[in-house]
């Protein structure tokens, strides 16, 4: 084997160029091809070729939400198009619960089913923004996907904390 054909391999295996110009480089080192084309020919064909590299794929205009507001609440009853709910302020722990009517409309499709008495929620009111986008407010709902204890679950909670009371206060 040439050398010319060994650096053509080389080159291919390592470097992984592209194979028709190898392919025309192994028939020159070879002496098959049909023009008249000589080593130092070859081997200026094999330092034309490029290797390809991956793209460097980086957000240009990386965008961000801030909340400036956040509850965590209680679903206390459902009525026709209205929720009334519980909230108490995650933002600023020392104010007072408050109790609000939403719009089912304020509640993404997917949560509408879980949209009954006792269940809980999260509530954020904040901004997005980034380069390139206009700062848009946002508010979202969401109902939290907890399990519903059973009433079986609740009796033994419940024999559970006599046992506590009894332990920390003593049968009086």
């Amino acid at each position: 084997m040439s050398s010319h054909l060994a650096t053509a391999e080389s080159t291919f295996n390592s470097e992984s160029v592209y194979s028709r110009e190898i392919s025309t480089v192994r028939l020159a080192a070879e002496g098959t091809w049909q023009n008249d084309i000589n080593a130092s020919e070859a081997e200026s064909t094999i330092n034309r070729t490029r290797t390809p590299r991956p793209l460097a794929v980086k957000n240009a205009n990386p965008r961000f939400e801030r909340i400036k507001q956040q509850w965590s609440g209680v679903v206390l009853s459902v009525q026709n198009e209205s929720v009334v709910v519980r909230l108490k302020n995650q933002t600023d722990k020392g104010q007072p619960d408050e109790e609000v009517t939403l719009s089912v409309e304020e509640f993404d499709d997917q949560d509408l089913s879980l949209l009954k008495q006792g269940a809980m929620l999260n509530w954020y009111i904040g901004y997005r923004q980034g380069s390139g986008y206009p700062k848009e407010s946002f508010s979202k709902i969401s109902i939290r996907r907890l399990p519903s204890w059973s009433a079986a679950e609740i009796r033994d909670a419940e024999k559970q904390a006599d046992i506590y009371a009894d332990y920390l206060f003593g049968d009086s």
